[in-house]
């Protein structure tokens, strides 16, 4: 298992009392021939980390094509509040792993999302996935401090081994429009097949991450549930900017991220159906999603819950969830942004159940539009 999820104390140890710091521009992170950047700490492990102290190093590092097991490595040093240019950039970029993990928190199957640095493999996030049900139950990842909030663009997801092209083709508008139709009838949700209502939703969110690099590791399937396109752009789109803005400077955060259930609607009929995006029980659309954010120690300090139904009224908070008053971000109290309710973190019990459906969708997708194939992630 990866270095980084079990140890305490992985905050910076770069001591605050020296003055100043160095951090990237948006513009450098950006760049495709930026290498995994990580702070090394006292005991000589490597960390994902940006922010870095006067005084201190951070290492750039690099694929070797003649020695892969432990690449290229390139000191960067932050001394008055800037690092030395030009920076040290990569000729050859290291590849993301994915790798299935012993994790007793996973009902389902724990994959943990990574890079080797140095012979070693150190996580980026882990994911529990029902490979069943192509269901992204929750992930975990650790957030450290960035200075920008800034957009994903030109990254595209990657299917694999564990989720493959033709399935994930699902999330497609026509495939999803097709989807409810089927289920509900005459399709009073999804009135068009050429308007994106549900889309793909990210569990260890990219905006989480600096680099370029490795917002790309998080574009893959084992990180993505079915999120309606108006609620991932309303509150959770501000839950997320929030949670950066409370990462310590010199710390991280611990946060897991997941769906809960299966949302169900009335059919045509006024039969309760549940969603579902592919025939067979086949990725689920969640009826909820949740962020529990803990400190670097593992104490659990937030815990946030939104409603993944556009067509819903205000419901109560469900009995998992001991409502208390939201620490500060601004939520719309609307169905079409996620109704949006804050739990006391240390009570909040998210089910986790792989059997949770109690009937069977009528759902015939046969995904006319799917490639069949799939690639390795």
């Amino acid at each position: 298992m990866g270095h980084w999820y079990f140890k305490a104390g992985l905050s910076l140890l770069l001591i605050a009392m020296v003055i100043g710091q160095c951090h990237f521009t948006w513009d450098e992170t950006k760049r495709t021939n930026f290498g995994f950047l990580t702070y090394r700490d006292a005991d000589g492990a490597d960390h994902m980390q940006g922010v870095v102290s006067n005084g201190g190093t951070v290492y750039m590092n690099c694929h070797d094509p003649r020695n892969p097991k432990n690449g290229i490595i390139k000191h960067l040093t932050c001394n008055n509040n800037q690092f030395q240019a030009p920076l040290p950039l990569c000729e050859h970029m290291k590849s993301t792993e994915v790798k299935e993990i012993n994790d007793n928190s996973c009902p389902a199957t724990m994959f943990a999302t990574g890079v080797m640095i140095r012979g070693v493999f150190v996580e980026l996030f882990r994911s529990c996935y029902d490979k069943t049900n192509l269901r992204a139950i929750f992930s975990k990842n650790n957030v450290y401090k960035s200075t920008f909030f800034g957009p994903n663009a030109g990254i595209r997801y990657e299917c694999g081994k564990v989720a493959s092209t033709k399935n994930m083709e699902a999330y497609k508008k026509e495939n999803v429009y097709q989807s409810f139709l089927n289920i509900y009838g005459s399709n009073p949700y999804i009135t068009s097949n050429k308007v994106i209502v549900i889309t793909r939703g990210h569990l260890s969110s990219a905006t989480e991450y600096l680099l370029r690099n490795q917002k790309c590791a998080s574009f893959k399937y084992v990180n993505v549930i079915p999120q309606f396109q108006s609620i991932k752009d309303g509150n959770w789109n501000k839950i997320e900017k929030w949670v950066n803005s409370q990462v310590p400077d010199y710390s991280h955060l611990r946060v897991e991220t997941g769906g809960i259930g299966v949302l169900k609607l009335p059919d045509v009929n006024g039969n309760l159906k549940p969603a579902f995006l592919l025939r067979g029980n086949q990725i689920p659309v969640p009826e909820w999603t949740y962020k529990l954010i803990k400190d670097a120690s593992n104490q659990p300090i937030h815990a946030i819950l939104t409603s993944n139904n556009i067509y819903g009224g205000n419901v109560p908070a469900p009995p998992f969830c001991m409502e208390i008053s939201c620490p500060g971000f601004d939520n719309t109290d609307a169905s079409d942004q996620g109704y949006t309710y804050c739990c006391d973190a240390h009570t909040f019990n998210p089910p986790r159940e792989l059997n949770m459906y109690t009937s069977n969708p009528t759902n015939q997708n046969s995904c006319n539009n799917c490639e069949n194939e799939s690639h390795l992630l």
